[in-house]
């Protein structure tokens, strides 16, 4: 009976990371989607200059 259950448990924990991790990304993308894009580009410069500067 313990064995059946473990498995049970293990299809329920897998199925519900496969559901989280499939959320996610969806939230992600549209996220990403949604960010006006001169946004991104100025954080990225902000980056860019960033890692210059250690360079430098």
């Amino acid at each position: 009976m313990f064995h059946d259950n473990f498995i049970v448990f293990l299809y329920i924990n897998l199925f519900l990371k496969g559901l989280i991790l499939y959320l996610s990304n969806e939230i992600i993308w549209w996220n990403i989607t949604a960010l006006d894009q001169s946004l991104l580009k100025y954080n990225i410069t902000i980056i860019s200059n960033e890692i210059l500067n250690e360079k430098r």
